[in-house]
């Protein structure tokens, strides 16, 4: 599941999965995703940090600490802070931390790494 409130970041994910045989929801914002979990098993969230309504940060909180979920949550910024980096990954539960703009190499990566049969 894609958590993204921005066309072109939407746009963006789909093609890179588009030569996958990967199925993408997406949700504009994190009480949308959080609906969509209640619903439906996931294997992975990308996460933007920076949506209307309930962000990055408080959604992926939420799914560790209300709904126990230990999916992959991928935090998707355009902010490349160490500080909000560590944020991401030590208090709100995330495992992993993308900068906006990112290479598709480092995207293929980190899937590979979750998803050890995955062929980008």
């Amino acid at each position: 599941m894609l958590c993204e409130d921005t066309p072109f970041n939407i746009k963006l994910i789909q093609s890179l999965l588009a030569k996958l045989s990967v199925e993408l929801d997406i949700a504009e914002n994190g009480k949308l995703g959080i609906e969509k979990l209640e619903e439906t098993k996931y294997d992975l969230i990308l996460m933007d940090l920076q949506m209307p309504e309930m962000d990055g940060f408080q959604t992926s909180k939420y799914i560790r600490e209300n709904l126990g979920l230990k999916i992959p949550i991928f935090a998707m910024t355009a902010n490349n802070s160490e500080l909000e980096k560590s944020k991401c990954l030590k208090e709100y539960g995330m495992n992993e931390y993308i900068s906006k703009p990112f290479k598709p190499e480092t995207f293929y990566d980190l899937l590979t790494k979750y998803f050890p049969n995955f062929n980008s």
